[in-house]
Order: structure tokens, then C-alpha cells, then sequence
């Protein structure tokens, strides 16, 4: 074997050594961004329910005492015209259509909420059959490595060295060179778009913290209001019956 092919082989080893930095280190920082977005997650949905459980209830159960309070105070009045009945009458049902107006159009706002929580569990679902497809790809690989390495115990690479020629030698130091420049443009690619989905993950999680804070503060004004309800519902109880 001439001193060449000595040094391109030996030229690969170096350049293999340097991808398996690139590549294990890259691994590991897939796991980082991914433990990034799985915090992510878990925090969003945190506030989530914060946001479409815990504040909307409230607001929801003091809007109906708030409209509750109305029509106590329109029961209250005691027309004595006509006009004063039609009032009565037509300033109650203009309370109940304020009422059915607004409930409406919430409505329409949480359906398309709902939408956003059906496209975000689709996109999981996606995520998770990728995942399950790696872990299928990772299988077969390992299954296949594995009963190469018996075809090797058992003799097979002995064999291939007994054989091995120039001609050989040189064709496969030359796919190993085509091999392992594909997978250096590979992991400097998976770089960085790793670093790019990292810097986006820790946005996303400063971003979460604002949220966080909106709905603090959201609930704070929330039961600043219910006190305001509170003392509205108690004049007007006492106005159906004083204690």
C-alpha cells in the first residue's frame, strides 16, 4: 500500500475525530433545546389554565351576578303609566340582549380559541409521530449494527481483511472521505438551526413570563371588581328586602 493511501486514511481518522466532536456535541444540544421547549410547554399550559379556567371563571360567574344585580333593580321599578310599563319592559329586555349580545361574541372569541388549542394539539400529535419514527429509524439502525457485529465475531472481518487489496482499500478510503464531508455539512447545518431554535425557545420563555405577569395582574383587577359587585348585590338586596 503505497505511503498515500496511508495518509488519506490517516487524513480520515482526523477529520472523523473532529466530526464526532461536532456531532455528539450537536446531540447534546438537541436535548437542551428540546428540554428548552418541553419548559416552554409545560409553562404555557400552566398559564393556560390560569387564563382559560381559573380567570375566565370568575369574570364569567361575576358577569351573571353583574346582570343579576340589573334585573333586580329593573324588577324593582314600579311603573305607574303605560309608558312607564313599555318602559319597564323594553329597558329589561334591552339589559338581556345587552347580556346575550355580549355572551355571544365571547363566544365566538373562545371557539376560536378552541381552534388554537386544536391546531397546537395537532401539532404535538405531529411531533410525536416524528419522534415515534425516529425512534423506529434509531431501532433498525442498532438492530442492523448489532447483526453486523456477530457477521464480524463470527469471522466475516477477518475475512475482508485477509482479502483487502489496494484496489479496495482505495475505494473505500475515498467513500469514507465523500462520507464523512457529507456529514460535516450535515452537523453545521443542524448547528445552526439548533442555535436558531435555542435563541427562539429562550425568547419564548421571556415572552411566558409577561404573560405570566398579564394574568397576575388580571386576576388582581378581577377581584378588585368582585368587590364592586359585591357592594352593588348588597344595595340592591336591600332594596328587595331589608335586614
Amino acid at each position: 500500500m503505497s505511503d498515500e493511501l496511508k495518509n488519506r486514511a490517516q487524513r480520515n481518522k482526523r477529520l472523523i475525530f473532529d466530526a464526532e466532536a461536532y456531532v455528539y456535541f450537536n446531540a447534546a444540544l438537541v436535548s437542551v433545546s428540546r428540554g428548552r421547549s418541553d419548559e416552554n410547554i409545560v409553562e404555557a399550559l400552566k398559564l393556560y389554565a390560569i387564563a382559560s379556567n381559573s380567570n375566565r371563571e370568575l369574570i364569567m360567574r361575576m358577569t351573571d351576578d353583574v346582570y343579576r344585580n340589573r334585573m333586580a333593580i329593573l324588577d324593582s321599578l314600579e311603573p305607574a303609566t303605560p309608558e312607564q310599563t313599555v318602559f319597564k319592559t323594553s329597558m329589561t329586555n334591552r339589559s338581556r340582549i345587552e347580556n346575550l349580545d355580549h355572551r355571544s361574541k365571547i363566544n365566538r372569541q373562545l371557539i376560536e380559541a378552541n381552534d388554537k388549542m386544536l391546531e397546537a394539539y395537532r401539532l404535538i400529535k405531529e411531533a410525536t409521530a416524528l419522534f415515534a419514527d425516529v425512534n423506529d429509524a434509531m431501532t433498525e439502525h442498532c438492530d442492523d449494527a448489532a447483526d453486523r457485529n456477530a457477521q464480524y465475531f463470527d469471522g466475516e472481518l477477518a475475512h475482508q481483511m485477509q482479502q483487502a487489496a489496494d484496489q479496495s482499500n482505495t475505494e473505500r478510503v475515498n467513500e469514507n472521505l465523500e462520507l464523512i464531508a457529507a456529514i460535516r455539512e450535515r452537523a453545521q447545518g443542524n448547528r445552526e438551526r439548533l442555535q436558531t431554535r435555542f435563541d427562539t425557545a429562550s425568547a419564548e420563555s421571556a415572552i411566558l413570563t409577561d404573560i405570566e405577569e398579564r394574568l397576575e395582574s388580571q386576576r388582581a383587577e378581577i377581584m378588585a371588581l368582585r368587590e364592586k359587585v359585591d357592594a352593588n348585590q348588597r344595595r340592591v338586596a336591600d332594596t328587595i328586602y331589608k335586614v
